[in-house]
């Protein structure tokens, strides 16, 4: 089994479901059980299919939760996304069985390729629920201060200084004349030299908010100019993950 951060499986429990042809969303934290809500629990216990990001978390994710049955994992991996069809992850739904989507942090769809298969189901006309759920990046939002209300999500920024700069500059441009801020995620072990670059090609006069480890006990948020970024030194370890936000004040 190829496990990636950006591979997608789909885990067949070979159980009957009550339910009929339904795709529920279900958000965690880092696929720890104390993060999952109780109505997501019991959806959980009785589905017979789930897509995920990583098998071998996923399954012992399900394992923890004590599930009746165990898991037949069929894997398909984003880096050959263009040669699987969808359509037979969601043979399941369309026959009548429950498909359960997971996210490897937070909220499928957001942050994750889930909107893949979520749109998909739409256009087969399969219904898709949404289960109460956490999710970092909404969490992140709230508690960032931003003096607006509107928000754009970028998903990642280009990894190259030169693009990055150009890339700001344009979002910066958008978050000045619409009122809102950006939003952005990058992967773990490159977060450390995202900030630094941020920190470096930001002007003095926009603000930089920085969420890691969101929903576990080693939260930290912080929200301050660059001016202030420039003065203080915060790190970042390999592997944390981070959500970010940047924004100019409205003149």
């Amino acid at each position: 089994m190829n496990a990636g951060l950006s591979a997608l499986e789909i885990i067949n429990f070979k159980c009957i479901s009550p339910e009929k042809g339904v795709v529920y969303l279900v958000g965690h934290i880092d696929y720890r059980t104390e993060s999952l809500h109780p109505v997501s629990y019991e959806v959980i216990k009785r589905a017979e299919y789930f897509i995920c990001e990583s098998p071998n978390r996923a399954f012992n994710f399900l394992v923890r939760l004590k599930v009746n049955c165990m898991p037949d994992v069929k894997e398909f991996s984003a880096r050959n996304l263009r040669n699987v069809i969808i359509e037979e992850l969601l043979e399941p739904a369309l026959s009548g069985k429950d498909i359960v989507v997971l996210s490897d942090t937070g909220l499928p769809s957001i942050g994750d390729p889930a909107n893949i298969v979520v749109q998909k189901a739409h256009e087969y006309g399969i219904p898709v629920r949404t289960l109460p759920s956490p999710s970092p990046i909404i969490q992140f939002i709230s508690s960032m201060g931003s003096p607006y209300q509107r928000f754009f999500y970028y998903h990642y920024l280009p990894v190259s200084r030169e693009l990055l700069k150009k890339e700001i500059g344009l979002l910066l441009k958008l978050s000045r004349e619409m009122k809102c801020s950006i939003i952005f995620i990058e992967s773990p072990h490159r977060t450390g030299k995202l900030l630094h670059l941020l920190i470096e090609v930001l002007p003095v006069d926009a603000f930089l908010a920085l969420g890691k480890e969101i929903g576990t006990e080693k939260e930290l948020i912080i929200s301050r100019s660059v001016e202030w970024w420039r003065k203080n030194r915060v790190n970042v370890l390999r592997g944390e993950r981070v959500v970010m936000g940047i924004w100019l004040p409205s003149k």
